[in-house]
């Protein structure tokens, strides 16, 4: 009988420091300086392909599309409302912006323009379909990165997500970045912005060009779409 309670009772010991080890690495604070990849669960390089197979089928007007254009930025930047706006500049021309929100929580637009299909969605870091990126990414002629100007303390951040995304999108694809909420007061300049994202390096083998805009107003967003269409050698967008 004492054989038996003994034998319960490391049994219950174990348990419980099973239990404390557990609890301790589910509450272990974050090493400072750790890679965010490490702390966010991705999706396996099948599985990716998997889920992105599905998305083609789901997205067929990007992909039958002649002229592909990536539309990017971190969340809030104002990638939505320039969809809106090229909607209601077209006249009616073109299609409703279509949103598919999976249930891993990843938000994506399209849009036709012209023959011109766009396709956005939110980049950062934590994202856990970057793998998924890349099959946009793939014969895409060029990439809109729409930066919150006035949110200077997302600026390296902002950086960070463009280097990665330059770096699946085809050398010759085109680089036009939008620094967005240049009206408000504590915005950054558009040599600013340029600077924070290291342009002149980044995206010094591809043709690229950056310009101040208001989307919500519409200021500036003529002139830098018009750059992207005389690049594209495509009508005009708006």
């Amino acid at each position: 009988m004492r054989v038996c309670t003994d034998s319960i009772t490391e049994r219950k010991n174990e348990q419980t420091n099973e239990d404390t080890q557990q609890h301790q690495r589910n509450n272990a604070p974050q090493q400072r300086g750790e890679p965010a990849a490490r702390r966010t669960r991705t999706l396996q390089p099948a599985a990716a392909r998997a889920m992105g197979n599905a998305w083609k089928q789901k997205f067929v007007p990007y992909f039958e599309s002649k002229v592909r254009v990536l539309l990017l930025g971190l969340d809030a930047s104002g990638k939505t409302t320039l969809l809106y706006k090229l909607k209601e500049s077209s006249g009616g021309k073109a299609g409703e912006v279509e949103a598919f929100i999976p249930t891993i929580g990843f938000n994506c637009e399209q849009l036709n323009v012209n023959r011109t299909t766009f396709v956005s969605f939110d980049v950062g870091g934590r994202s856990p379909i970057r793998p998924l990126w890349k099959v946009f990414a793939e014969g895409a002629q060029a990439l809109v990165y729409v930066v919150d100007a006035s949110d200077q303390y997302r600026l390296d951040e902002a950086k960070r997500e463009l280097e990665y995304v330059l770096g699946i999108l085809p050398p010759k694809a085109g680089l036009l970045v939008l620094a967005n909420k240049s009206d408000l007061p504590d915005a950054a300049t558009k040599q600013e912005v340029s600077t924070a994202l290291n342009l002149s390096a980044v995206a010094a083998s591809r043709p690229h060009y950056i310009h101040e805009t208001c989307i919500t107003t519409g200021d500036g967003v003529p002139n830098a779409l018009s750059w992207l269409a005389k690049t594209l050698s495509i009508s005009p967008i708006c």
